[in-house]
């Protein structure tokens, strides 16, 4: 299956609509590199180097203070190891929504 930057868009599109606190998100294969992301151009990360730092979340923490954001990282692949990284603006009021995004991972049909 051929997948296209419009699907992917359409998956990073879902998490933002579930979590309105959603700043950035990057898919990566099991290598870093990036295969498709969102983000806004006022938060200034390189997406090569957001998109390793879903492989290793301790190379993110050595180049950018993430203290003000909730990282997420899920390995999303059935066949493929991607990994998916995403940044959220800490609140509590949105806690209750990680049970929705797993199901939309568990449902999507990319990887």
């Amino acid at each position: 299956m051929l997948i296209t930057q419009q699907m992917v868009d359409e998956l990073l599109k879902k998490i933002k609509k579930t979590f309105p606190n959603f700043i950035a998100g990057v898919l990566s294969d099991e290598n870093g590199f990036p295969i498709a992301s969102k983000i806004p151009k006022k938060l200034k990360i390189d997406e090569d180097f957001f998109a390793l730092a879903a492989t290793d979340v301790r190379i993110a923490n050595d180049f950018m203070d993430f203290s003000k954001y909730t990282k997420v990282v899920k390995e999303i692949g059935k066949k493929e190891k991607i990994k998916l990284l995403v940044l959220l603006k800490k609140s509590a009021k949105y806690s209750h929504k990680f049970k929705q995004l797993n199901e939309i991972l568990s449902k999507q049909s990319l990887f």
